[in-house]
């Protein structure tokens, strides 16, 4: 009896940083070690060499370039994701069309920025609020849909918050996201005002 083909992990490991970029990339001091009096930056400090005015083309093989610059320079992965796919990173700034933008969110040149982002969660052992204030957000979800993220989890050996961060990085596409009825129900994105008696 022929035995069972291994099932091979789909979550990207630490090691992907030496099979993406080759040895030369060494993967940074493991930030959990790092002196926690040390103030860790936002951003990476990148130097572009196209412009959005340039080819798609162009634009999107500058968008790996500086990706793997990020990706050796930064052990945390809200670093990485603030400075590559922030509402001000490199993306944002390349790609200032929506119509390229959304072209851009399908191709496999961002597939590679979404599993560097897991390679880079993988390996970081900080807290996000080492890097950046923390939000909460309060989801209504139906038992069906958070039995399926407890499944989920439960598989992968991951809480369901990892799980959700992990689906919330995914960019949305317009098919598989309800168009809006009427007036908008819920709180309004950003931080709440309080109110006054």
């Amino acid at each position: 009896m022929a035995a069972a083909p291994e099932k091979k992990s789909t979550v990207p490991d630490a090691n992907f940083r030496r099979r993406r970029l080759g040895n030369a990339a060494a993967i940074p001091s493991n930030p959990s070690t790092a002196n926690s009096n040390t103030p860790i930056p936002r951003t990476v400090s990148v130097q572009l060499n196209t412009k959005p005015s340039d080819d798609y083309e162009q634009r999107e093989a500058e968008v790996l370039r500086v990706a793997e610059e990020v990706f050796v320079a930064t052990g945390h992965w809200v670093v990485f994701l603030r400075t590559l796919l922030g509402t001000e990173g490199v993306v944002a700034h390349l790609f200032p069309n929506p119509e390229d933008r959304q072209r851009f969110n399908q191709s496999e040149a961002h597939s590679e920025l979404q599993e560097m982002v897991a390679a880079i969660r993988s390996s970081d052992r900080t807290k996000p609020t080492c890097v950046e204030p923390a939000r909460m957000i309060t989801l209504r979800i139906p038992v069906t849909l958070h039995e399926i993220l407890t499944a989920e989890a439960e598989e992968s050996g991951l809480s369901i918050n990892q799980i959700a961060i992990g689906k919330l990085i995914q960019p949305s596409e317009n098919r598989h996201v309800p168009e809006p009825q009427g007036q908008r129900r819920g709180r309004k994105p950003g931080p709440q005002e309080r109110r006054l008696n």
